[in-house]
């Protein structure tokens, strides 16, 4: 993997960003989103409560819809979560995420 970073991630990621509260992108469009989040970031990770019991698909992809907070809504693992709720058979998006669960073992306990 490069140390380099592309200079057009920032931006990228500003108006994917805006287009993800818009409701605008699809699996692929939140697929791209993770992938962007995913270099930039990493799986930057919210606070959750230890307490939480394990959401169903249908209210993950809910609670994830609704979400704003940029700390939470845009956690490059919920963003891909997301992308395959919406198309599961985008194989690149669970390479990713696994990559992602494979860096921070907590994360496996959402997926």
């Amino acid at each position: 993997r490069t140390k380099l970073l592309n200079s057009n991630l920032p931006q990228l990621e500003a108006d994917l960003r805006r287009s993800n509260e818009l409701g605008e992108l699809d699996a692929f469009g939140l697929y791209v989103y993770g992938v962007v989040l995913k270099e930039l970031r990493g799986a930057k990770r919210a606070p959750s409560s230890s307490g939480e019991r394990h959401k169903t698909n249908y209210e993950f992809n809910q609670t994830a819809d609704a979400r704003t907070d940029e700390s939470v809504g845009d956690a490059a693992h919920v963003i891909l979560i997301r992308s395959i709720l919406k198309y599961p058979f985008n194989w690149s998006a669970w390479l990713d995420l696994g990559e992602l669960c494979v860096d921070d073992s907590s994360i496996d306990q959402e997926v």
